[in-house]
C-alpha cells in the first residue's frame, strides 16, 4: 500500500484532538475529545450514522472511554483531576469512582491516568501514567490494588514508564502499553 493511500471513509469529522472511541452493540460512536477547536474543555461526543447527535460530557483532558460489558455505564479518563468518571450510557448520572482526593500517588489517587479498562466482574483498570503503575480497582472499592510498576519510572521488570494503555482479556489477562520503554507487558490472572 503506498503512503498516504485512502483506505475507508471519515464516519466523524470536526472533531479537534480526538483521543479515543467506543463503540456499542448497535454501532453508535462514543468519542472523546480531548480540546475543541473554539479552545474550550474537551468533550465525550455520541454519533449515529456519522452524525454527532449530543455532547454527553465535558471537562479538561479527558483521554479515554470505555463501556461495562452490559453497557449501562461508561468510563472516562480525566487527566487533569486524576480521575476516572462514570456516566450512565446517556450521559448523565455523574459519580467520580476514583479522583475525590486529587492528584497522589497513594492507593487511592492518580496522577494522569490515560487509559482505563474493565473486566466482566466489572473491575476497573487503570494506567496511572504519572505514577508509572497500574491499579486495579474492584467493584465499590475505596482503593486500587497495585498490579504493576510503582517502583519509580524504569525499565526494570517491576517497572513501567509512563504507561498510556490497558487492555484486560477475557480470561483476566492484563496487557500495558508501557510507552516509553516501547514495550508490551502481560500480566497474567492471579
Amino acid at each position: 500500500m503506498e503512503q498516504g493511500a485512502s483506505i475507508g471513509t471519515v464516519v466523524a469529522g470536526k472533531l479537534h484532538t480526538p483521543t479515543d472511541i467506543s463503540v456499542d452493540k448497535q454501532g453508535n460512536l462514543y468519542i472523546v475529545d480531548l480540546s475543541t477547536s473554539e479552545g474550550s474543555s474537551g468533550r465525550v461526543t455520541h454519533w449515529i450514522d456519522g452524525s454527532k447527535t449530543d455532547i454527553l460530557y465535558a471537562a479538561e483532558q479527558l483521554d479515554a472511554i470505555v463501556f461495562d460489558r452490559k453497557e449501562e455505564y461508561f468510563y472516562v479518563t480525566q487527566r487533569s483531576k486524576g480521575g476516572v468518571i462514570r456516566y450512565k450510557k446517556d450521559g448523565t448520572g455523574e459519580h467520580t469512582i476514583i479522583g475525590n482526593f486529587g492528584e497522589g500517588s497513594a492507593l487511592f489517587q492518580l496522577d494522569q491516568p490515560w487509559d482505563v479498562a474493565i473486566d466482566d466482574s466489572g473491575t476497573i483498570y487503570i494506567a496511572d501514567s504519572g505514577n508509572n503503575r497500574v491499579i486495579k480497582w474492584p467493584m465499590n472499592a475505596t482503593e486500587g490494588i497495585l498490579i504493576g510498576g510503582g517502583n519509580n519510572y524504569g525499565n526494570r521488570t517491576d517497572q513501567l514508564a509512563a504507561p498510556r494503555g490497558v487492555l484486560v482479556d477475557h480470561l483476566g489477562t492484563v496487557y500495558v502499553a508501557d510507552t516509553y520503554n516501547d514495550r508490551i507487558i502481560r500480566i497474567p490472572l492471579g
